[in-house]
C-alpha cells in the first residue's frame, strides 16, 4: 500500500527536494504541499494523508499549532516534525501536541523514509539527538514520568541504536521496543484538559514578544491556572547572573528573601515593579529544606530544584502565606525562578502541570529575550552581516559585454539571508559564448550562504571542463552531494548562450522554469526538469535548446518572486508573473525587471517577506 504524504515547509527548495527523493521510493507518494501551518491543516483535512512532514517555524501558523489542530480534528494522519530546532521544550511541546516523530533536518534520507513508514504504521520515531534531549528533560524535571524500562529504551535510542539493536540489547522482541517507544510518547503527552490549557497558555505566552509584557503575563496567568494567590518572577541579571525581581502580582509589601549569608532584600511594593527592586546573590539555588511549608508538603524533591552546584539557598522570610518556588528549566539548567504564594501543597497531577507550565514559561522567556536581542540588532545582525558579505561577494561585479545583447540582474535580500545566487560565466577564448546561472539553496542564514558559495565554486569549475550544461550540473552535483553533511539542497538553472545566433542550450536542476518574452509580447516557459543538486551523486541532467530572436528577452528568477505573499498569505504565483511579463513594454532588460518588481511590490504591499528576490534578464537587441 502506498503511503500518502503532505510536505509542509515555507521554503520551496526544501519541499521540492523532499518530494524528489521521497518519490524514489515506490511505497511513498507526495500528494500535497503547504507553505504554512494553516495551509497544512487545510490540506490534511482535504486530502486525508497518512503522514504530514511538518516544519516547526512557519508563517501564519506554526508547526506546533498546526500539529495540535490536526490532532484536535481527529484526522487519520500522523505528524512527523522535521526541523532544525532542538530545544527540549520544543520537543516535548510538539509531542504533547500530537506529533508521532521529531527529526532534525540533517537526518539521513534513509532514516527519514524509515520514520515515515513507521509513522504510517502508528509507530513513534525519535532521532538520537532528540531522544538524548528527551532523556535529559525527563531526568532533570520529571523523572517519575517514565518507567525504568522506558528510560532504558530512551537511553539506548539516544546512543543511536535502532529499534532492532535495542531489542537485541534488552533481549526482547522488536514489537516490544515499539510498544515502549509508544509508551514514552504517550506518557509525555498531557491529559486532554491539561493539554488544552497548556497549548492555550503556550500560544498566548508566545504572542508576547517583548520581555516586560511577557513577564507581566506570566505572573498573572500561572497563579490563575494553579489557583495561587500571588506570584513573583525572578531572572538573572544579564552578564553577572544576579537574581532580579522582574515582575510580581499580589506579592505582599515588605516580603523578604534571605540570601545564602543571612542578609535579606525586601520586595518593596511600589508599582510598576522595576528590574532593580530586588537583587539576590549571584550564587543562588532553590531548595525545599527551608521553605516555609512543612517538608511533607513540598512540591518536589530538593534535587529537582537545585539550580547551581553550590550550597546556597533561596528562601522566603516573614511572608504571611505559604510559598512555593519553581525553577524555570531550559537546556538542562535554570534560567530563573517563579515564586507562588498562597498554595500550601500541590497534588501530583498539579505538580506535573506546574512543571510543564514552568518549562513553557522558560521557553517563552528565552524567545522573548532573543526577540529583544534581534530587535536591537545584536546577535542576529552579526549573522546577517556575515551572510550578506558572503552572498554579495558571489554576485558578478559587472555584466558581460556581448554585442547584440543587453544583460541586467537584481538581487533584493529579505529580512533573513537566504541562499539566492546568479552568475555569468565567460570564456576568454570564446567571447561570443556566455554561461547564465541562477540558483537557490534551501534554508536561510550563514549556513545557506556558505553552502551556496561552495556550490557556485563547483558549478563554475565544472563549466570550464564539461562540454555542455547537462554535464556541468552532473559533475557539480557529484561534489555537492558527497560534501553535503547538512542535508541542504540547491536548485539551479544553467544555460549557455551562443551570441552569434541566439541559441540557448540549458539544463535544469529542480529550479523554477524560466520564461521567454517574445518580441510580440507572448510568454513561453523554458521547459526542462531535473532533480535538485545535493541529494544523490549519480544524477544525470537532460539538455534542451531554445532560441532568442531579436527583441526576445530571457527571464530567470528564484521562488522569492512567485512565493511573495500578500497580507492574507496568498502567493504572487506563476500566473501573475506571466501577466506582468506579458503586460510590460520593455525597451531594455532592466525595464522588464523593473516592471516585475513593481508588480510584486504592488501585490505584497507592506507585508514582510521571508525570501530573497532574484531576477536575471537577457535581451537580444533587435537589428
Amino acid at each position: 500500500m502506498t503511503i500518502r504524504i503532505i510536505i509542509a515547509d515555507d521554503h520551496s527548495v526544501v519541499r521540492q527536494g523532499l518530494r524528489m527523493f521521497l518519490g524514489l521510493d515506490p511505497e511513498l507518494e507526495v500528494v500535497g504541499e503547504a507553505v504554512n501551518g494553516a495551509e497544512a491543516v487545510a490540506r490534511a483535512e482535504a486530502l486525508r494523508p497518512d503522514v504530514v512532514l511538518m516544519d516547526l517555524i512557519m508563517p501564519v501558523m506554526s508547526g506546533l499549532e498546526a500539529t495540535a489542530e490536526i490532532r484536535r480534528r481527529d484526522l487519520p494522519t500522523q505528524v512527523i516534525v522535521v526541523t532544525s530546532v532542538i530545544e527540549e521544550a520544543a520537543v516535548t511541546a510538539v509531542i504533547r501536541a500530537g506529533a508521532i516523530g521529531y527529526l532534525l533536518k540533517d537526518t539521513e534520507a534513509d532514516d527519514l523514509r524509515r520514520a515515515i513508514k513507521a509513522a504510517a504504521a502508528g509507530r513513534a520515531q525519535l532521532s538520537p539527538q532528540i531522544a538524548a534531549r528527551l532523556l535529559a528533560e525527563t531526568q532533570s524535571s520529571d523523572a517519575d514520568t517514565l518507567t525504568d524500562r522506558e528510560n532504558e529504551v530512551l537511553r539506548l535510542a539516544a546512543e543511536g541504536l535502532s529499534d532492532q539493536e535495542i531489542a537485541l540489547r534488552l533481549l526482547v522482541s522488536e514489537p516490544v521496543v515499539h510498544s515502549h517507544v509508544a509508551g514514552i510518547v504517550e506518557r509525555l503527552r498531557l491529559a486532554d484538559r491539561s493539554q488544552t490549557l497548556l497549548l492555550d497558555f503556550a500560544n498566548r505566552a508566545q504572542s508576547h514578544k517583548e520581555p516586560a509584557a511577557l513577564h507581566d503575563f506570566l505572573v498573572v496567568e500561572i497563579p490563575r491556572l494553579l489557583d495561587a494567590d500571588a506570584a513573583a518572577l525572578l531572572l538573572p541579571e544579564p552578564g553577572d547572573g544576579h537574581l532580579t525581581l522582574r515582575a510580581a502580582h499580589n506579592w505582599p509589601a515588605q516580603a523578604t528573601v534571605a540570601t545564602p549569608h543571612g542578609a535579606t532584600v525586601a520586595f518593596e511594593s511600589h508599582q510598576p515593579w522595576q528590574e532593580e527592586v530586588a537583587v539576590v546573590s549571584q550564587q543562588w539555588s532553590v531548595s525545599s529544606d527551608q521553605w516555609p511549608v512543612e517538608k511533607s508538603q513540598t512540591a518536589v524533591p530538593t534535587d529537582n530544584y537545585q539550580l547551581t552546584t553550590n550550597n546556597s539557598q533561596l528562601v522566603t522570610n516573614h511572608y504571611p502565606l505559604p510559598t512555593i518556588f519553581i525553577p524555570l528549566l531550559m537546556g538542562g539548567g535554570a534560567i530563573g525562578v517563579l515564586g507562588l504564594g498562597g498554595r500550601p501543597r500541590l497534588s501530583e497531577d498539579e505538580l506535573r502541570f506546574a512543571r510543564l507550565l514552568a518549562n513553557q514559561a522558560a521557553l517563552s522567556v528565552e524567545q522573548a529575550r532573543l526577540h529583544r536581542v534581534e530587535s536591537q540588532g545584536q546577535r542576529m545582525e552579526r549573522e546577517l552581516q556575515q551572510a550578506r558579505r558572503i552572498q554579495m561577494s558571489l554576485l558578478p561585479a559587472a555584466y558581460p559585454v556581448v554585442p547584440g545583447y543587453d544583460f541586467a540582474a537584481t538581487y533584493e535580500s529579505a529580512r533573513e539571508i537566504g541562499g539566492d545566487l546568479y552568475d555569468f560565466i565567460e570564456w576568454p577564448n570564446d567571447p561570443a559564448r556566455v554561461g547564465l546561472l541562477i540558483a537557490d539553496v534551501s534554508g536561510k542564514g550563514t549556513a545557506a550562504a556558505l553552502f551556496m558559495a561552495h556550490s557556485r565554486a563547483m558549478i563554475r569549475g565544472a563549466a570550464q571542463t564539461q562540454p555542455g550544461p547537462g554535464a556541468t550540473l552532473a559533475t557539480a552535483n557529484v561534489q555537492i552531494a558527497r560534501d553535503n553533511h547538512a542535508m541542504l539542497f540547491v536548485s539551479a538553472f544553467y544555460a549557455v548562450l551562443e551570441a552569434a545566433d541566439g541559441r540557448l542550450t540549458f539544463a535544469n536542476a529542480g529550479h523554477n522554469l524560466p520564461l521567454i518574452r517574445r518580441a510580440d509580447g507572448q510568454v513561453e516557459e523554458v521547459m526542462s526538469r531535473g532533480m535538485v543538486l545535493g541529494i544523490m551523486d549519480d544524477m544525470t541532467y537532460d539538455e534542451a535548446t531554445a532560441a532568442l530572436a531579436p527583441d526576445d528577452i530571457l527571464l530567470l528568477y528564484t521562488d522569492g518572486i512567485t512565493e511573495a505573499m500578500d497580507a492574507a498569505g496568498e502567493l504572487f504565483g506563476k500566473a501573475r508573473l506571466s501577466d506582468a511579463v506579458r503586460q510590460a513594454t520593455p525597451a531594455t532588460a532592466r525595464d522588464l525587471i523593473d516592471a516585475i518588481l513593481a508588480a510584486v511590490r504592488a501585490y505584497i504591499g507592506h507585508t514582510p517577506q521571508a525570501d530573497d528576490l532574484t531576477i536575471v534578464a537577457v535581451k537580444r537587441v533587435g537589428n
